[in-house]
């Protein structure tokens, strides 16, 4: 695979067809190096084989060993449409009765006994069994190979199985259904099942009658996230009210893309594109971003927020995050037009182990919040808003596990033709993982491998931040339960300069 592929050809004649078979293993599909090298040689060294002048057809065999590795990308038509993706099951339905499940799952008992007492390797016991209940057990079931089984002797000189679905639960009784899965399905377990995050696909689904833009009436705060990237700025507006609850009434990317899907490394036009494109020349990059901060944050602070019912609203906050260009942030937000409207923020992903925020040393001046807190540096009078970045993650994806309509939860906005596949996978981006250490516990989150786009999760969480600096409380905040006034926005003294 990572031979000497480019421009290869016999003599005058440029390959016309490429099969790849099994390109990636164990350790390829969980490294992001390698994934990433994986998709440089498909998509360029491998696709150019034909000549720029013509077409080529590529065969991708492969097994899915995991949700974001090579393989799972390139079978999925809405994340690599031109390959045309298909995911082939072995077991396309399962034996439909209870009494058959019952039938199974006893079968597994009897063979793992036989297996441990080393009685019976050959799984005999098992197999009588099943041809006891051979009808039941088999009824409703739908196989795509139905030779896929061992017919290989066993010890009494008669074959090991007798039908490709005892071999697909004898599979499932020697290495376990996550080998089933993976091997036979192509459909390994989502990892977020585990840990509680909602699948994307539902996510997307949270949808309310009221349209982008349009605040709920039940509204006491908006506030803004933005996450600053090379090539765009990732916004998202949320509206919220008592218990946490809120809505993502708008979100987006600055400059605007004209697909519907898209990566950041996909954005047209970029930052620098749209800067060159009005100032007749590039600039650095903290200027660059710094221009474009000005363009969107007055493009959000013009937005007319108005409830159904007429009432009108203003944002409250816009945090802009400010771990990829903090000079630029810093200085955009102390010189906008609307003091203290722009607040930088700075997550941490704090491992459990660490000593939470509520433990850190107290400065003067500083503003307490859950798991945050507004700072001042004194020395260079600058305002940075820190939070902790796994706590504030677990708390919005709690939020978006509540059922709908319930206390709490957080929805988006609805409307025709509204399709919010794209910002939920941003939401689900990462994966985490439940610790116990120092006599604490909690979630710590770490980006799946394979997939780097985030964004809109990072905006959202600090859209929540704000809000609960804005009074929006919930009962895991440690605080009694207070209505935020729903009033034009408090400016808090020490903010003032």
């Amino acid at each position: 695979m990572f031979g000497k592929i480019r421009g290869k050809r016999k003599e005058a004649q440029r390959p016309d067809f490429a099969l790849l078979d099994d390109i990636e293993d164990e350790e390829s599909a969980v490294s992001r190096q390698k994934m990433t090298k994986i998709r440089r040689v498909m998509d360029k060294a491998v696709a150019g084989l034909a000549g720029p002048d013509k077409r080529m057809a590529t065969v991708f065999l492969c097994t899915i060993q995991n949700q974001t590795c090579v393989s799972a990308e390139y079978t999925d038509r809405k994340r690599q449409a031109s390959y045309s993706g298909d995911r082939y099951r072995q077991v396309i339905a399962w034996p439909e009765s209870e009494d058959a499940k019952k039938h199974w799952a006893r079968y597994i008992e009897i063979r793992q006994d036989g297996m441990r007492s080393e009685e019976d390797i050959d799984g005999r016991s098992a197999q009588a069994y099943l041809k006891e209940h051979w009808a039941v057990m088999h009824e409703g079931t739908v196989l795509a190979n139905p030779h896929r089984f061992v017919t290989d002797p066993g010890q009494d000189g008669e074959p090991l199985e007798l039908s490709p679905l005892e071999h697909i639960y004898n599979v499932a009784a020697d290495r376990g259904w996550d080998t089933v899965d993976c091997e036979y399905q192509n459909a390994p377990k989502d990892e977020d099942q585990a840990s509680g995050i909602p699948k994307p696909e539902v996510i997307a689904k949270r949808l309310t009658v009221a349209g982008r833009w349009v605040v709920p009436a039940k509204t006491q705060k908006v506030t803004v996230g933005i996450d600053v990237g090379d090539y765009g700025l990732w916004w998202t507006v949320g509206a919220w009210w008592t218990h946490f609850a809120g809505q993502v009434i708008a979100y987006g990317c600055w400059p605007e893309q004209s697909r519907r899907f898209f990566t950041k490394a996909e954005l047209t036009p970029t930052i620098k594109d749209v800067y060159a494109q009005v100032h007749g020349a590039e600039a650095a990059g903290d200027a660059m971003i710094f221009w474009a901060l000005g363009q969107l944050v007055d493009y959000l602070a013009d937005q007319p927020l108005v409830t159904e019912t007429g009432e009108r609203h203003r944002i409250a906050r816009i945090g802009v995050d400010s771990g990829h260009e903090y000079n630029a942030v810093q200085q955009f937000a102390q010189n906008y037009r609307v003091p203290n409207l722009v607040l930088p923020t700075k997550g941490f992903g704090l491992a459990v182990k660490n000593k939470p925020m509520s433990m850190w040393a107290k400065t003067p001046g500083t503003i307490d919040g859950w798991n945050s807190r507004i700072a001042r540096t004194q020395e260079r009078r600058e305002i940075l808003v820190e939070f902790d970045a796994n706590r504030w993650k677990a708390k919005l994806h709690g939020l978006l596990a509540l059922p709908m309509g319930s206390s709490g939860a957080l929805t988006l906005y609805g409307g025709e033709r509204v399709d919010h596949r794209q910002i939920a996978d941003h939401l689900t981006a990462e994966r985490r993982v439940y610790i116990e250490a120092a006599g604490r516990k909690g979630f710590e989150y770490e980006p799946k491998v394979g997939v780097h786009d985030n964004d809109w999760l990072d905006s959202t969480t600090i859209a929540a931040v704000l809000a609960g600096f804005e009074g929006i409380k919930d009962a895991t905040d440690g605080t009694p339960q207070k209505p935020a006034r729903r009033t034009n926005r408090q400016r808090v003294s020490y903010l003032n300069t």
